[in-house]
């Protein structure tokens, strides 16, 4: 799975960013296997709390044929 995003500064301190990528999906079971290629898609919003800390959210989708799912994330960044 690879998703590219683009951060777009929307006040101070607070970024908003588009997700837009590709997945494949390897599936195996009784005997047979199988690959599909998919896309993902979502967003999400970052906010600074410190100088060298953010905090954030995401929800992103698979959609690949018969087999889609959303998935949601809170995250905590560290710049170094």
């Amino acid at each position: 799975m690879s998703d590219e995003p683009y951060l777009f500064n929307v006040g101070s301190g607070v970024r908003v960013y588009p997700l837009a990528g590709l997945t494949v999906e390897f599936f195996s079971g009784y005997g047979d296997s199988e690959t599909r290629v998919g896309g993902n898609i979502g967003g999400g919003i970052e906010f600074d709390v410190a100088r060298n800390l953010s905090m954030g959210a995401e929800l992103k989708g698979q959609l690949v044929n018969d087999f889609s799912r959303f998935n949601s994330a809170f995250k905590v960044t560290y710049k170094f």
